[in-house]
């Protein structure tokens, strides 16, 4: 239903269609929930903030919601208005978010925009446009959707996702692929992909799970750091932190290829269950066999971790709980440990360590000091 939904507010639907999304939207409190979000989220993605008469624009969304009498209308006319309506939506309840924030005090029918180097967002989710406007995602969204139809004489333009320490967060690209991005990553894409380009390109820098659209014509390509990964249909788990040695691709589903821009990796071809890790100062790539559970149990919110070393682990948890972790004994940065924390806070898993490792702690707002 979702691409429907973005076909209606792309003007592109039939009566047909509009018909049957109406009576989808209708049948319960849940559909028509998402369907306001998917307007919101389409608004906030795609959409320039024209002056318009917000009154009209949202009387005539409602009637179509609803089915109140209306006179005719041309359908061009009203999906015009309709995206107005859009914007009517975002303006409100951008107001409604920052003023229970505290950030502005008046109304406005602005897009969200606000700079990252400001203290109080840097524990946000930020979009940033092609043009360098820098937009917050609001806490509630849980994913972005940019399915959209091609149109001819596009061009291909880049928008960024960058995802905080402390939060995972989903986007939906124009092809259908779905991408989970874990704490502390961001993510270069097109806005649209035009079926000119030979590839489907993004660029990472952190680590993602991604759930790749087939398609035999336009294989996509991750790229991160001198590494790409090729595939045309597959599941796949990316983790190339720029604090790490390593670059990890774990295979769930499918077949990717791995290639290095330095030729010192050519074709390598990576098998379901298969992990292909590369370390960056040697630039020896390695691939064995592994449980793959264990390298996306982060996209349930776990922090798993199997014989690793506990200055590893430090960086796990500055990412899932966004705090910093100062540790001031130096021989217990070579421990390894095997385990598995779920619901857990992160003074709970101190005090776990603490109790095995006889060490002291402080917790100071979101810096932890081991000492």
């Amino acid at each position: 239903m979702l691409a429907l939904i973005q076909k209606y507010l792309n003007a592109n639907s039939s009566k047909m269609e509009e018909t049957e999304l109406l009576n989808w939207v209708e049948k319960d409190e849940t559909n028509k929930k998402i369907f306001i979000e998917q307007v919101k989220l389409w608004n906030y993605t795609y959409e320039d903030t024209n002056q318009f008469n917000t009154n009209q624009a949202f009387e005539i969304l409602k009637r179509k919601i609803n089915k109140l009498p209306e006179k005719e209308q041309n359908p061009f006319q009203i999906n015009k208005y309709f995206k107005y309506a859009a914007v009517f939506i975002l303006g409100l309840l951008s107001f409604l978010w920052f003023s229970n924030t505290g950030q502005i005090s008046e109304t406005n029918d602005e897009s969200i925009v606000e700079r990252i180097s400001k203290p109080e967002f840097s524990d946000k989710i930020i979009l940033i446009k092609e043009d360098g406007s820098e937009n917050i995602v609001p806490d509630k969204e849980e994913e972005l959707s940019y399915l959209k139809e091609n149109k001819p004489g596009e061009k291909l333009v880049y928008n960024s996702i960058i995802v905080p320490r402390g939060k995972i967060f989903k986007i939906i690209l124009s092809d259908g692929t779905k991408v989970w991005l874990n704490a502390d990553t961001k993510i270069s894409f097109p806005q649209k992909f035009l079926a000119t380009e030979d590839t489907r390109t993004v660029v990472l820098d952190g680590e993602a799970y991604f759930e790749v659209a087939h398609n035999k014509d336009q294989p996509f390509i991750v790229k991160s750091n001198d590494l790409e990964i090729e595939v045309l249909g597959t599941r796949f788990n990316v983790s190339s932190y720029a604090s790490s040695d390593q670059i990890s691709t774990t295979l769930v589903e499918g077949s990717v290829k791995i290639n290095n821009s330095k030729d010192s990796i050519a074709g390598l071809i990576l098998k379901p269950s298969y992990q292909a890790e590369f370390n960056k100062n040697t630039e020896k790539l390695e691939a064995f066999k592994v449980n793959t559970t264990d390298f996306t149990a982060w996209m349930d919110n776990k922090v798993l971790f199997k014989n690793e070393a506990f200055k590893d682990l430090i960086l796990k948890f500055e990412r899932a709980y966004n705090v910093s972790i100062i540790n001031q004994i130096p021989e217990l940065e070579k421990e390894r440990f095997t385990g598995e924390f779920d619901k857990e806070s992160i003074e709970d898993i101190i005090k776990t360590f603490s109790s095995r490792l006889d060490f002291r702690y402080k917790i100071e707002n979101k810096t932890i000091t081991i000492y």
